[in-house]
């Protein structure tokens, strides 16, 4: 009962064949309900434990947790994979292939991306403060159309507002600290 109560603070995201817990939060509980709680987790998402699942695997997952390094991953038995990423540890069984995408918006309208967010544009004429975040403003005079949505490429850069020459995405998304399994999910909004 206590190491349900103690994960509850410790798990951000649990949905269908995936776990997320914060790191930070899960360091600071005293090694028992670690590996207990990792317990629980792996419980959760296997329905039948395999047989080749052993206490090492726990170990490994404390190991990984505990290293300095910002990234890394485990393969487990089954196809369940233990990804950390900065400060957040996904536990992810079955296939989660990135799902590629490409729209075009020629008209203002949404799209519904795969990863179950929405981008939206639309014409306005209102005032908009150009510091709220998720909106961006651009000029209709000055924009080709249509906007193309779609994942990242390699190689893919981009000039940031108020500097000179252009920077990798990967090195953006680096910067930012977006977790390496979302960074094939979020979109690249461009006109050619």
């Amino acid at each position: 009962e206590l190491t349900a109560s103690k994960m509850n603070t410790v798990i951000t995201n649990r949905e269908n064949g995936k776990v997320t817990i914060d790191i930070n939060t899960f360091s600071v509980m005293p090694i028992p309900l670690q590996r207990r709680g990792i317990q629980l987790i792996l419980k959760y998402l296997y329905k039948e434990q395999p047989a080749s699942l052993s206490a090492v695997h726990i170990d490994q997952v404390i190991s990984l947790l505990q290293r300095s390094q910002p990234s890394g991953e485990l393969d487990f038995p089954k196809g369940l994979k233990v990804v950390q990423s900065y400060r957040l540890c996904h536990f992810i069984l079955g296939d989660f292939e990135k799902e590629s995408f490409y729209f075009e918006l020629a008209n203002p309208g949404k799209v519904m991306l795969p990863n179950g967010r929405c981008l939206t544009m639309e014409y306005t004429d209102q005032f908009i403060p150009s510091l709220q975040p998720n909106i961006s403003l651009f000029s209709k005079s000055e924009m080709k159309l249509p906007f193309i949505i779609r994942n990242r490429r390699n190689g893919d850069r981009m000039t940031l507002n108020g500097t000179v020459g252009t920077r990798k995405i990967k090195d953006i998304f680096i910067d930012q600290k977006i977790s390496l399994h979302e960074r094939d999910s979020w979109p690249v909004v461009t006109n050619r």
